[in-house]
């Protein structure tokens, strides 16, 4: 009996890797122009010591946006290339990643005595932000996903290539144009009102003239500060539509998987991964505007930023996950609703650290306000508490799910004692893109090339 071979097919291209290479390529080459310029500028004889750091600050953050756009450039000319062999890996990322986060207080500690030197803090703090920002931000990660099946390296990597490069300049843009049209509304409100518009126009004035200098700008913002509307103004801006803009553009790059029948673990996984990007970038950000000891106290309360932004944005993952491939769209809401009011609770409770020294009237909302804001930083430490577990809980439910709903698909993907197929990935069984062999195989042959995408224990992201 002769059977027929069928010919080959041939190799598909692959359009989202080649989006994914060309933007990974001009994120490359505006990384390497933004650290020529600054090194140009910050080159300048006659700058203070402090803007001098805060050029070598974003110098470093640009160099380390560099090297994490390597990985996804790397995978997405593989796929080009017809080819999906893991380009990087770590034996046991998660020990790696606990053995880094019990060196990262002796990192702060060294950090801590550098910012007490005249000479040192520009050499020292600016590189070291790299690690202080990133192993806490990769212990969370490597401890929220852990065993969680179907995870692809090519795919994270992408998402956080699109975190970095679209997501987060999209939400930036989107919220100054919100802070532009509450400032126009504000102006026009006040327009009558003279006494106001004197009251502001001494204020800039007085600001102009702080030269950034704390004390001064706390006795210039006291008497406008002092208003209910201001403070609510202020709030609501930073609680209400902050979160909801950051919430909505920080998984953006998922969207291009939106086809892939992405599980709910591994939408859970990309979305803390586009959380995490999104974390990383904002960290280094304020960390090159402050100096000091303010520097440590700023990146040690980053950590607490970068686990509401991977929490937040995992549970928007999973509900995208979710609408996608089970057309579950109340999870949808659910997630994103969840990841807008952890949020807006964050931020409501950090801006009123920062609000208090400036309140001392006890009458009325700003009364209230001030409250609220002598337990803010124990309100943070419970939501931080209250995030973390989520996390916990998350990894917990999702595994259990998977399981259930494997051993549930293994008897229809049965087949007869002589024919071994190749093994299935997690995530061919429940898309429904199961592809046969075009040869029938005898033997069971497996090459450990996909085992990253099936364990889900790839390198990095």
């Amino acid at each position: 009996m002769l059977i027929e071979t069928p010919a080959p097919r041939k190799a598909r291209f692959h359009l989202l890797s080649f989006l994914l290479t060309l933007l990974n390529s001009l994120g490359l080459l505006s990384g390497l122009l933004a650290i020529l310029l600054l090194v140009i500028f910050g080159s300048q004889a006659g700058m203070q010591r402090s803007e001098r750091f805060t050029f070598s600050a974003l110098g470093w953050a640009s160099l380390a946006m560099l090297v994490l756009l390597l990985p996804g450039l790397v995978y997405a000319i593989q796929r080009l290339a017809g080819s999906e062999k893991p380009a990087f890996s770590v034996a046991n990322p998660r020990r790696v990643a606990r053995i880094l986060v019990f060196i990262w207080p002796l990192l702060m500690l060294g950090a801590y005595f550098a910012a007490q030197s005249n000479g040192l803090p520009g050499a020292i703090l600016a590189p070291m932000q790299i690690l202080v920002i990133g192993i806490p931000i990769w212990y969370l990660l490597e401890i929220s996903r852990r065993n969680l099946p179907g995870g692809k390296a090519h795919q994270g990597w992408g998402v956080f290539s699109a975190g970095m490069l679209i997501a987060m300049p999209l939400a930036l843009i989107v919220e100054s144009i919100l802070v532009v049209v509450v400032v126009i509304l504000a102006a026009n409100a006040i327009m009558g009102q003279d006494a106001l518009m004197e009251e502001i126009n001494r204020l800039a004035m007085r600001i102009s003239s702080a030269n950034l200098d704390p004390e001064m700008l706390s006795r210039a913002l006291m008497p406008i500060l002092r208003r209910p509307a201001v403070l609510a103004t202020i709030l609501m801006m930073a609680s209400g539509l902050v979160p909801l803009v950051e919430e909505l553009f920080k998984p953006l790059g998922m969207w291009a998987l939106s086809k892939k029948k992405l599980t709910p673990a591994q939408g859970f996984n990309l979305g803390m991964v586009s959380g995490a990007a999104f974390a990383f970038l904002e960290s280094l950000g304020y960390l090159s505007g402050v100096s000091g000891t303010d520097w440590v106290l700023t990146a040690a309360g980053r950590v607490g930023s970068a686990l509401l932004h991977i929490t937040c944005s995992g549970l928007a993952g999973w509900g995208l996950a979710e609408a996608w491939t089970n057309r579950r769209y109340g999870r949808l809401a659910l997630g994103y609703a969840a990841a807008v009011v952890f949020h807006g609770l964050w931020n409501l409770f950090g801006m009123l650290v920062g609000l208090v020294p400036f309140i001392d009237v006890t009458a009325g909302l700003v009364g209230f306000l001030r409250g609220l804001g002598v337990i803010a930083p124990y309100a943070l430490g419970v939501i931080g508490v209250g995030l973390f577990l989520i996390l916990m809980f998350m990894n917990q439910y999702l595994r259990r799910q998977s399981a259930l709903e494997l051993a549930a698909a293994a008897p229809a993907l049965a087949v007869e004692p002589q024919m071994h197929a190749e093994p299935l990935a997690y995530e061919q069984v429940f898309s429904g893109n199961v592809v046969e062999s075009p040869t029938p195989k005898f033997e069971s042959k497996s090459d450990g090339t996909d085992s990253e995408d099936r364990s889900g224990q790839g390198s990095g992201f």
